[in-house]
């Protein structure tokens, strides 16, 4: 009986058992209105195509301080739209890997031991339904990082 007391101590001493977590990563806000890209129709002859598309550069600075020298995964999101389908493709220039996803998904954009933060530039290929586009949408890019 002595000992309870003891063990229920060392037990609250003990660090959390590892395990995977999402958690949103600090970034300062990446969003942008599709009317501040050229939205341009696809195809060859103007009306026979319904898909527009566009080129965006977005400089990024995550803050991951709170993860710094962990392993982890970070992952770029961007929430279902009332458009409907949205294809984003993106380029990169520094640490972060190139990649694509679909509204409503995540793409991975670094895989490792995290630094202190992430500094890189996204050039973003947009390609939406231009029938449903009937005004200015905004994009709501956000960072998730699943700690391994």
């Amino acid at each position: 009986m002595r000992f309870l007391p003891l063990a229920a101590l060392v037990w609250l001493t003990l660090p959390p058992p590892a395990c995977a977590a999402t958690w949103p990563v600090p970034e300062l806000p990446v969003a942008s209105a599709l009317d501040d890209v050229t939205m341009q129709w696809q195809g060859d002859t103007p009306g026979t195509s319904r898909l527009v598309a566009g080129t965006l550069a977005v400089p990024v600075h995550l803050d991951t301080t709170a993860w710094r020298g962990r392993p982890a995964r970070v992952y770029l999101a961007l929430p279902a739209q009332p458009l409907g389908r949205i294809d984003v493709r993106w380029r990169t220039s520094g640490p972060l890997l190139s990649g694509q996803l679909v509204a409503g998904q995540r793409g991975l954009i670094y895989a490792g031991l995290v630094p202190a933060s992430l500094r890189d530039t996204l050039v973003f290929d947009i390609v939406a339904d231009g029938t449903r586009l009937q005004r200015a949408q905004a994009l709501a890019f956000r960072f998730e990082i699943d700690l391994e």
